[in-house]
């Protein structure tokens, strides 16, 4: 399933058919369930007892699936990657608004709301030497990036950059979001590493029967993804987890998890075959559990900040928007909404759609339900936390204060209510 409420499994669908039917003619009744159970989040076993037939069949039928859309794309397609792609290839389907910029060339508009910045999009801001420091320390054997950023700040669209780069290394990938996983699995740890182990099996096309009668300790899971997973595969590979603070509430659950994650790193400085092992953690908070600091992957490997836009990454965007705004401009948008990349985006876009004219932006932006999101302010830990991880507040030594002018006059506006 989509994060993008307008992309439908129907949607889905067509395209699929489109993009296969000249070379390889329209899905079949299995291929399309397959299909649909990936957009459920649904695994094979699930999709062989619907259909009455045997695991080991759905499975060959969907790898074959996989590589016909993998031979068509050029990149290698797996069950985790499909929806995602199907998805771009609808959002290029309507993106069909154009903008004069008074010359011959035209612009297609990119909403911030139809998810992360593609992969060859002109609306990327470049954050310095980010993305060639993430390309060369993936490079590196054992390495560990940690991307904590709020939410929408650009994980995603640097994350997209950073699989295209593991892509032209030819490296095994593994993508996991721990949104997909439920509180029933979270939860419970062996559940959870259940579903865990699992994943990275189906998306490398290895057997997973054997997890069944696995005993989730730390030890016995480190010696089974060495022997049944390490020792099988022929390059490196990449494990990436994203929204890794799903895990977080769960102290049982993350403190077992983040210890063998840690266990894995120190593994690859000390073993050759742990050395083709590189891990990828996106998050939005501080983990408020506390972890022994030996046991933690969040003190360890390349941390990686983002932050705000500066005023130059800004006025590029307007560039970008074909948006023609002077330096004082520009730095009275950026006194009410900061440089917030999604923020920044959803004003530009608007501002070239003629949606709202600039003065109506400035005066009218704390009231805008567009930009504004509906969320408490509570300063309990746990939801302090939750609270940073929206980009509403920052903290300012140690007190949260909101993080533009937007938000303030925003929280001021309903408390006065």
């Amino acid at each position: 399933m989509s994060n993008n409420s307008r992309f439908t499994w129907d949607e889905a669908k067509m395209i699929a058919n489109q993009i296969l039917k000249e070379k390889y003619g329209l899905m079949n009744e299995l291929e399309i369930a397959i299909l649909q159970a990936v957009w459920n989040h649904e695994d094979y076993d699930q999709v062989a007892r619907k259909e009455f037939k045997d695991y080991t069949h759905i499975r060959g039928v969907a790898s074959k699936l996989w590589k016909k859309l993998s031979d068509i794309w050029g990149v290698k397609v797996t069950r985790t990657k499909v929806i995602n792609g199907l998805e771009q290839e609808w959002l290029k389907s309507q993106n069909t608004k154009f903008i004069s910029d008074g010359g011959d060339n035209n612009l297609t508009l990119e909403s911030p709301d139809d998810g992360p910045v593609g992969l060859n999009s002109g609306f990327y801001v470049v954050r310095g030497s980010t993305e060639t420091d993430c390309y060369q320390q993936l490079e590196k054997s054992g390495a560990l990036l940690r991307i904590k950023a709020p939410s929408k700040m650009g994980k995603t669209s640097l994350l997209i950059r950073i699989l295209h780069h593991a892509e032209e290394q030819d490296y095994e990938i593994v993508r996991l979001n721990l949104r997909d996983t439920g509180v029933s699995i979270l939860e419970n740890k062996s559940d959870f590493l259940k579903w865990f182990f699992e994943n990275i099996c189906e998306q490398l096309d290895l057997d997973y029967q054997w997890i069944e009668s696995l005993d989730f300790t730390e030890s016995k899971c480190k010696l089974k993804f060495q022997l049944k997973i390490l020792k099988e595969i022929q390059k490196p590979m990449v494990l990436i987890l994203e929204e890794l603070e799903q895990v977080f509430p769960y102290t049982e659950t993350v403190t077992t998890f983040a210890s063998l994650l840690r266990s894995w790193h120190e593994e690859s400085k000390k073993m050759e075959i742990w050395k083709k092992l590189r891990m990828v953690l996106l998050y939005s908070t501080n983990i408020y559990v506390k972890l022994p600091d030996k046991q933690s992957p969040f003190n360890v490997g390349v941390p990686v900040d983002l932050t705000e836009f500066n005023s130059k990454a800004v006025q590029d965007l307007a560039v970008c928007h074909q948006l023609k705004l002077t330096e004082n401009q520009i730095n009275q948008l950026m006194t009410i909404i900061g440089g917030f990349p999604y923020l920044v985006r959803l004003a530009f876009y608007r501002l070239a759609r003629q949606e709202i004219t600039f003065e109506q932006l400035l005066t009218t932006a704390s009231r805008d339900e567009v930009i504004m999101s509906d969320n408490p302010v509570k300063l309990e830990q746990i939801l302090e936390f939750k609270l940073v991880a929206t980009s509403l507040v920052k903290y300012e030594g140690n007190s949260l204060i909101p993080s533009c002018h937007l938000y303030r006059d925003y929280f001021r506006a309903k408390t006065h209510t």
